[in-house]
């Protein structure tokens, strides 16, 4: 599994120009790593899919897009700062801290 995560807009989007999205790929990590990252999407992605009926344009704040490609299929989760849920952040928070560009 490959999972990124972009962030886009905001107040600060003039200081992410160009940089390219944080990247992790579960064959470079050790075996809990790994397990843990898939709990973390496995949470984000059942989170993110009952959030999106309510999603709207927000502009003004800054937006994360997660790419999760797991072999045969490619799922796409977005959240901006305030409405981004708790399985979300967390996992956003552990990609910031284990990906890399």
């Amino acid at each position: 599994m490959k999972v990124s995560l972009g962030v886009h807009g905001g107040l600060a989007a003039a200081l992410a120009v160009g940089r390219p999205p944080l990247c992790i790929d579960t064959d470079d990590l050790d075996d809990a790593a790994a397990a843990e990252l898939g709990r973390l999407v496995d949470a984000a992605a059942g989170s993110a899919a009952r959030a999106s009926a309510d999603a709207e344009p927000r502009p003004d704040e800054t937006n994360y897009e997660i790419t999760i490609d797991r072999q045969d299929r490619s799922t796409v989760i977005a959240a901006t700062d305030t409405t981004a849920g708790d399985d979300f952040i967390r996992l956003r928070d552990w990609i910031s801290a284990h990906g890399s560009q």
